[in-house]
């Protein structure tokens, strides 16, 4: 019989790891991509993997609760539908984006870093949309992030060309802010009980459309053709259906079974996961100051994820 450790333990760590390995396996792709382009065109485009990762997860909350959806669509009021409209266009749209270009012009260590930022960030604008309180150490937590983040920067400085680090560097602070903002526009969400159907199945898969809309738009409907060609294909349901939808349940998993503070402190670890696979299967480089910044960061982390009362649970689960 497993006992109340293992119950919690085997979904945290699951996501640790998924959600650790979701940067280097997304940049390997787009590696493979540029090296084997069709037509000229990298067929890993950002549109292809969001398109893929968006619908799974939609389709895959609908479905879970097709029973009540047309209900609970009826029952919303105006300020109900812009909030569920924001959090979709940060989180499910905004935010991947630039997630997706930040990395492509970044190596993993530094673009998994920089969104290291989204914890203080999005504490910041709790305080000042939502009056909450900020986590207990919280300017001992942005020094420690912030330390972290400069050793690392300044051993990179060197070896990545500056203009690709601005562009990138640019692409991962939009990100910063539209996944701070869907942190926000989320909890919003949790506090008024919203199904996840509705919050998270809607906006994925309306997300999902769009994406498909831009691959038209921009690459021309001979875009989706692309997915005829069986690697294509396979690494793009692969990737959503394990590292995105996989981490995704997985937490959702983890806050049913333990605290947030306890989530949110083992799955700060997920920064480490995904440093070491970088140096593994990429080859990037790990230098005495990226070491001691990713420690001082994830430190960082956990102290800005002790929160005023850190073992409430989460809402609805």
């Amino acid at each position: 019989m497993r006992t109340p450790w293992q119950q919690w333990m085997a979904p945290i760590a699951i996501f640790i790891v998924f959600r650790g390995l979701d940067n280097t396996v997304l940049k390997v792709l787009q590696l493979h991509g540029a090296s084997h382009p069709v037509n000229g065109v990298n067929p890993v485009s950002f549109c292809n993997v969001f398109f893929f990762v968006q619908l799974i997860s939609g389709v895959t909350f609908l479905i879970s609760g097709r029973r009540d959806l047309r209900v609970q669509i009826a029952s919303l009021n105006g300020h109900d539908r812009y909030l569920l409209v924001s959090d979709a266009f940060l989180g499910r749209f905004l935010g991947p984006v630039a997630y997706y270009f930040a990395l492509d012009a970044l190596s993993v260590i530094t673009q998994t870093l920089i969104f290291a930022l989204i914890l203080p960030v999005s504490a910041l604008m709790a305080r000042w949309i939502l009056r909450e309180p900020l986590p207990k150490a919280f300017a001992t937590s942005v020094l420690l992030i912030s330390s972290g983040l400069l050793l690392h920067q300044l051993g990179q400085m060197a070896a990545i060309g500056h203009q690709n680090t601005l562009v990138g560097v640019s692409w991962a602070l939009v990100g910063v802010l539209a996944f701070s903002g869907a942190a926000l526009t989320g909890r919003t969400v949790a506090g008024r009980h919203l199904s996840a159907s509705l919050s998270i199945g809607v906006g994925a898969t309306a997300s999902a459309l769009v994406f498909g809309l831009l691959a038209i738009v921009l690459f021309g409907p001979e875009h989706f053709l692309l997915l005829q060609i069986w690697w294509v294909l396979g690494v793009l349901l692969l990737y959503s259906l394990t590292l995105s939808l996989g981490s995704e349940l997985a937490l959702r998993m983890a806050y049913r079974q333990a605290s947030v503070a306890t989530v949110s402190l083992l799955g700060s670890l997920s920064i480490v996961v995904a440093v070491t696979s970088a140096a593994l299967l990429l080859n990037e480089s790990i230098h005495p100051g990226t070491t001691i910044g990713v420690m001082l960061l994830v430190t960082g982390v956990m102290l800005s994820n002790q929160r005023t009362n850190p073992n409430r649970p989460l809402g609805g689960n």
